[in-house]
This record gives structure tokens, sequence and C-alpha cells, in this order.
């Protein structure tokens, strides 16, 4: 299977991944309870999935691409990289919001949803301009 067909199919896993997000979100802003054991496997989907997958594309297919004159200067890298480090820092402030929510902390629930839906947002347009533009490119 060819690499940048590994990398769009891994983004279908992310695209229903990402519905499971929003609907804790959606939970979260409506005060529902939400299984812990379930919160907490999605938070480290997204930690081990995503970041394996932006990894192999910023080890693997940037360098690849800069070999070819399309390199970290070029708008397009320099956008996916940044959404990359953004997504890292919404994983990490939804990881600190989770453990605050186990703690009971009453603003929990809000800071979380409110970063998980930032967080999707965010990926969902990663997505659509890798698999509509910069994949096309690369290929």
């Amino acid at each position: 299977m060819r690499f940048l067909t590994v990398l769009m199919d891994e983004h279908r896993g992310f695209s229903s991944m990402l519905d499971v997000l929003d609907a804790v979100a959606g939970r979260l802003e409506r005060s529902e309870p939400v299984p812990m054991p379930m919160l907490v496997d999605v938070l480290d989907f997204f930690e081990r999935f995503t970041d394996r997958h932006h990894d192999r594309e910023e080890e693997m297919l940037f360098p690849l691409l800069a070999r070819h004159g399309i390199g970290p200067d070029q708008t397009v890298v320099s956008v996916l990289i940044s959404q990359h480090e953004a997504g890292r820092v919404y994983g990490t402030k939804m990881r600190k919001e989770l453990k605050r929510l186990q703690q009971r902390d009453p603003s929990a629930a809000s800071a979380l949803a409110a970063d998980a839906r930032a967080y999707t947002e965010l990926i969902r347009e990663h997505i659509r301009i890798e698999d509509e533009y910069f994949y096309k490119l690369a290929d």
C-alpha cells in the first residue's frame, strides 16, 4: 500500500474518533455524565495515534517533499506543522482538564468541552487540507 494511501486511510479513523470526541463534548456541555474510562480511551487514542501519524508526516513526508522544493518555508507545509503543534497543545490541555474533571473540579467539564470542540475543528480542517490539496501535491 502506498504511503499516502495509508495516511489518508488513517484520516478516516481520525474522523470517526472526532465524532466520538464531539459527542463527548456535547454531553459535557449538557452536564450529562461521561464514562471516565471511555474518555480516557478517547484521549489516549488521539495522543498515540495522532502523534504517530503526525510524526510520520514530519519525519518522512515533509523531508522528502523538501528535497523536491516543497520545504517548511512553503505556506502549506508551515500551516500543517503549526496545526500539528496546536493539536499537541490541545491534547495536553484536554489531559489536564480530564484530571481536573476526575477531581470533580466544577469548571473542568466546560473547559474540556470547549477544547475538545476546538480540537475537532482544527483536526477536521487539517484533514481537509491534507486530503484535498497537500497529498495530491505530494503525489
